[in-house]
């Protein structure tokens, strides 16, 4: 998960960078073509200035410092997905205050609040949602400023912006209850997994290894023998044991078969493998142990 948190946030400051240069193509494209048809009112350095200029050094601006946070800061994740997060919502603030006329712009919020569930923080979510809000309310200040014979539209566009945002949020958090249970249902599955394999590598009477495992181990160990790497193989089992049964009954002769086990399961390393072959037999094979050593510890065994 952190893995795909870190590559969405790459992903966040890519199109951060790629969103900059659209928008300073975009404002160039409309001042020549104002410019062209004659339709550009009030100075000309004002608007360079203000519309092209500003908002691009602005955009810039966060850019980089994202950038470097991204890249230097040692901060947790979750702290810098929050830095990215904030910074896009601001940088497309940025654009629908310059650019009050073209107030789809506005929209941009609600995208960012939708792709930052990836992240999977609801206090990230709440914070954006304020932010977002507010960010509308400013847009929509500067809009009825700038365009005071159109306040009633601005406002229902603010109205719309502001249901979008809310929508969006509250998506956001259906998304990111259905992941906290998905997590839930992988954690469960992880461990049910674990809990598997150890039933599978492991005699439940005996605790020694199963014979599965015990098997997969001997013929890894017998593939890789040479006289550089000896491997030894020592079978016991219990004389007479069907008579403890006949005698004792089977609870009994599993009693007998847990304590076995339980003499034998210190044995157990990186080296020495024990496993319940079936019944009352039982296998030990040693890795990397020449046959003097492996006969001290069957000697130790038989004592």
């Amino acid at each position: 998960m952190a893995a795909l948190e870190q590559e969405m946030r790459k992903k966040l400051i890519n199109f951060m960078w790629v969103l900059i240069w659209v928008g300073a193509v975009f404002d160039s494209c409309f001042f020549l073509y104002y410019t062209m048809t004659r339709t550009l009112t009030g100075n000309v350095i004002a608007y360079i200035g203000v519309r092209i200029l500003l908002p691009f050094l602005l955009s810039f601006a966060i850019y980089e410092f994202v950038k470097k946070f991204d890249y230097k800061s040692k901060k947790p994740d979750s702290f810098k997905n929050e830095i990215c997060s904030y910074a896009l919502c601001l940088m497309i603030g940025i654009l629908g205050i310059f650019h009050s006329y073209f107030t789809p712009l506005w929209c941009g919020s609600a995208l960012v609040i939708m792709v930052s569930t990836v992240f999977h923080s609801e206090r990230l979510q709440t914070m954006l949602i304020t932010i977002s809000c507010g960010l509308t309310v400013l847009q929509t200040v500067v809009a009825c400023i700038e365009h005071s014979g159109q306040i009633a539209f601005y406002i229902e566009s603010a109205v719309v912006v502001m249901v979008m945002n809310i929508m969006s949020y509250v998506a956001a958090q259906v998304i990111l209850g259905h992941n906290a249970q998905i997590i839930g249902m992988t954690a469960n599955l992880q461990d049910t997994k674990v809990e598997y394999e150890e039933q599978i590598q492991f005699d439940m009477l005996t605790t020694v290894c199963s014979r599965r495992y015990l098997m997969e181990r001997a013929a890894v160990s017998m593939k890789e023998c040479s006289p550089n790497h000896p491997v030894s193989v020592s079978i016991i089992d219990i004389d007479n044991f069907k008579r403890v049964n006949d005698t004792y009954g089977h609870e009994n002769g599993d009693v007998v078969l847990n304590r076995l086990g339980t003499l034998l399961f210190p044995h157990i390393s990186d080296t020495v493998t024990v496993g319940r072959y079936g019944g009352e037999e039982f296998v030990f094979v040693f890795d990397k142990t020449d046959i003097h050593e492996a006969e001290k510890v069957g000697e130790s065994v038989l004592e």
